[in-house]
């Protein structure tokens, strides 16, 4: 859902291809992941670095964000949620080590290779 323009449509233009009864399984990152690491870069980042225009996708939409949406275009749509917590190991990153791959993780969560953005 994050490389879509409008993530929320894409979802509920989805649904209308649902038997009765049918359901749609979204997985997707918390505010706390992802999501939080790419809006403290779009802010502190130089844009000629790191901007959404210079990403795949938008890596700020969260499944409150996609709930919300169909929510609102839709207020009888049912919607069970499901929240369950994954965590990245990143000691090394953490220890900022010079470990190869140490930064995988932000780098492909970013969409910009971490080592390369300012230290801001």
């Amino acid at each position: 859902l994050y490389s879509f323009s409008d993530p929320v449509g894409a979802v509920f233009h989805a649904t209308k291809f649902l038997k009765p009864g049918g359901k749609i399984l979204i997985t997707v990152q918390g505010i706390h992941a992802t999501a939080a690491v790419f809006t403290y870069l779009l802010e502190n980042s130089d844009s000629a670095v790191f901007s959404k225009d210079k990403t795949i996708g938008d890596h700020t939409v969260t499944g409150d964000m996609i709930v919300s949406g169909l929510r609102k275009r839709d207020p009888d749509l049912k919607i069970d949620t499901n929240v369950t917590y994954c965590y990245y190991d990143v000691t090394e990153f953490a220890r900022k080590s010079d470990i190869p791959g140490s930064t995988d993780h932000l780098t492909f969560s970013s969409q910009a290779d971490y080592s390369k953005l300012s230290e801001r």
